[in-house]
């Protein structure tokens, strides 16, 4: 068994961290130093969380109080599945600024963005199909 060493003397003083915290890094910024090009729309029919930040900072907006989505025309109320908002909590703590304690949207705004990308996604074409189907083609 090694021999334990005992350190006498002064006490270990705790590390103190005197940074702002992670900067901001700006992804316009980025993509013009690497001379990216925008490739257009995305084809795929599915969200990452990326693409939500991004409609979130384009959607959001504060005018001193807790942020509104520019677009919301009234709060309506719908039924909640369980499973999705415990989802959309975890999502909500990804979205979080880094450095910041408490996220600073609300779930029903972040749920108001998920749902809006998503039936952007819904190709117009799939709901006129579905449309005609249940009214027997008319």
């Amino acid at each position: 068994m090694p021999a334990k060493f005992v350190l006498k003397g002064a006490t270990q003083r705790k590390a103190r961290v005197n940074s702002a915290g992670q900067r901001k890094v700006d992804s316009d910024l980025v993509a013009k130093s690497l001379g990216a090009e925008p490739t257009g729309k995305r084809s795929a029919r599915f969200l990452d969380v990326l693409e939500v930040r991004e409609a979130l900072k384009s959607m959001v907006r504060s005018s001193g109080g807790r942020p509104g989505i520019v677009m919301a025309a009234d709060r309506v109320k719908i039924p909640r599945i369980e499973e999705d908002w415990v989802k959309l909590e975890e999502l909500a703590l990804k979205l979080r600024e880094p450095g910041q304690s408490e996220p600073r949207l609300s779930l029903a705004q972040v749920a108001a963005v998920v749902l809006h990308l998503a039936l952007e996604k819904l190709p117009e074409h799939e709901i006129r199909e579905a449309q005609q189907s249940k009214h027997g083609g008319r």
